[in-house]
């Protein structure tokens, strides 16, 4: 797996203008970390199941595909249907001190523009098309299922993390909290 450096500094956290438990605004303080480049894929999440240290997903497929985890034709697609507990044991399993991250983690890597020192709506700036993410939003629908986790390049956030909107669902360490 190739994991990006997002260095140590203050960004800023929430949003004015979203739902309620996203207000304030505030500034928040990290220390430096390293976060995956792209989704966990099924040929990854495999490895682990393989190794007996996590447990296979709880469906095999996917929106449009009746077989999906298991059929190397999306291999390189992201994983899917694990619960909170599988994808902590898939980290455990990596070793080498890789744990998912805290939201305020996320939330930097996907969100924060180092260079203007500024707070994004989605990792590559403030407006969303499918040229940027697979997604599937009140305006439009991009493909119906899951993509390859580089098919979007031009969505990369600032500190090179791929998929950090759209796609899939990503699990976090730290619990929700409004």
């Amino acid at each position: 797996m190739v994991m990006m450096f997002v260095p140590a500094g203050e960004f800023s956290m929430g949003s004015e203008d979203g739902a309620n438990d996203e207000k304030p605004v505030h500034t928040v303080y990290l220390d430096s970390f390293w976060i995956d480049k792209t989704e966990v894929t099924n040929a990854m999440y495999a490895k682990c199941v393989e190794a007996g240290k996590c447990d296979p997903p709880y469906y095999i497929s996917s929106y449009t595909h009746d077989s999906y985890y298991g059929n190397s034709e999306f291999n390189d697609f992201p994983m899917t249907n694990v619960t909170w507990y599988y994808a902590k044991a898939y980290c455990e399993w990596r070793g080498d001190g890789t744990r998912l991250p805290t939201e305020k983690k996320w939330k930097k890597a996907a969100s924060w523009d180092a260079m203007k020192k500024e707070k994004r709506i989605y990792p590559w700036g403030n407006s969303v098309s499918c040229s940027f993410a697979n997604y599937n939003g009140k305006i439009s629908t991009c493909t119906g299922d899951t993509s390859s986790v580089e098919s979007y390049p031009n969505g990369v956030s600032f500190y090179g993390a791929l998929n950090m909107a759209g796609n899939v669902s990503e699990w976090v360490s730290t619990l929700y909290m409004s």
